[in-house]
């Protein structure tokens, strides 16, 4: 079957119009080792999507290249995924019902269920990190919001209610903040809120726009997205807004391995990603896919 490009446009949760274009065609060849660095080779289970088959669909791999298996099998797009906690489930995005909507399944793929059930655009699930919550990003008010849900689809609840865009929420790893973005003050920027939403806070300050936050595993460090000093580039930041540093010059998308030495993420033209890793101190980047993939995300589990 010949591949067609996946082309998706959202807003709000990864801090800008997110519009990529992917020819996904390949297997993953996953590195065994990232060579000589300061931490040994990440273990686990990292799940991505690829359109492969001819639409997109979830897939996920062990962290050696082998095993790969693929989760969801729907005409529909299948992408944008997150792990829960113990590894078990994984909440994803699918088109299936018309529009973009919240779906939760097992690891294996088995059990497959929309647990937002909205008419309007629900994106970029983040589970909390007892397992218990589900935060997202919707529209379904009109603009994007960051709301969160228990993991049973019960008890909704809007956190940001800004009349701005809010969107791609990060728990913060001992459940008691929400990162995020925000562009109610003009441009994009990182936002720290508790986790009932309040104290929302804006962490990362610049002209240039930020987005797409994510917590180390010790949650003293936010890594994100920025385009200041002729970005797109992975930078670091303390999780109290000091200690800025730049990991990659050019990248998108990055997602700590489980015990907070790695940091996969995004690289390429728009037709041509790959995912990298790099060291958390921002030494040794290394491809690890070749011919297309997009959404890396470690499994919370390791295994070696």
């Amino acid at each position: 079957m010949t591949s067609r490009p996946l082309r998706i446009v959202l807003t709000g949760f990864s801090g800008r119009l997110l519009a990529l274009s992917l020819a996904l065609l390949a297997v993953l060849a996953l590195a065994a080792a990232c060579g000589g660095g300061e931490s040994a080779p990440a273990a686990g289970k990292i799940a991505f999507t690829s359109s492969r088959d001819g639409n997109a669909e979830v897939y996920v791999v062990d962290a050696d290249g082998s095993g790969l298996r693929r989760l969801t099998d729907d005409p529909a797009s299948d992408f944008f995924f997150a792990w829960s906690p113990d590894g078990k489930r994984i909440a994803f995005i699918s088109d299936r019902d018309g529009n973009p909507e919240i779906y939760v399944m097992n690891a294996d793929g088995s059990g497959q269920t929309n647990l937002s059930k909205s008419t309007g655009a629900d994106v970029a699930p983040a589970w909390s990190p007892d397992g218990t919550k589900i935060a997202f990003t919707s529209d379904r008010d009109g603009n994007d919001e960051v709301y969160v849900v228990n993991a049973d689809g019960s008890g909704l609840t809007d956190l940001t209610k800004n009349s701005a865009d809010d969107g791609g929420p990060a728990w913060s790893p001992d459940g008691t903040k929400i990162a995020f973005t925000s562009r109610r003050d003009g441009n994009e920027e990182v936002y720290v809120m508790n986790a009932d939403g309040g104290g929302q806070t804006n962490l990362s300050n610049n002209p240039a726009k930020d987005g797409g936050p994510v917590w180390s595993p010790d949650g003293t460090k936010i890594a994100f997205t920025s385009l200041r000093d002729d970005g797109p580039g992975i930078y670091v930041i303390d999780a109290g807004g000091s200690g800025l540093a730049r990991l990659s010059a050019g990248g998108d998308r990055p997602a700590w391995s489980p015990d907070g030495t790695q940091i996969a993420f995004l690289s390429g033209g728009e037709e041509n990603l790959e995912i990298y890793v790099v060291n958390a101190g921002g030494s040794n980047p290394t491809r690890l896919t070749t011919g297309g993939a997009s959404y890396p995300a470690w499994s919370p589990v390791q295994e070696r």
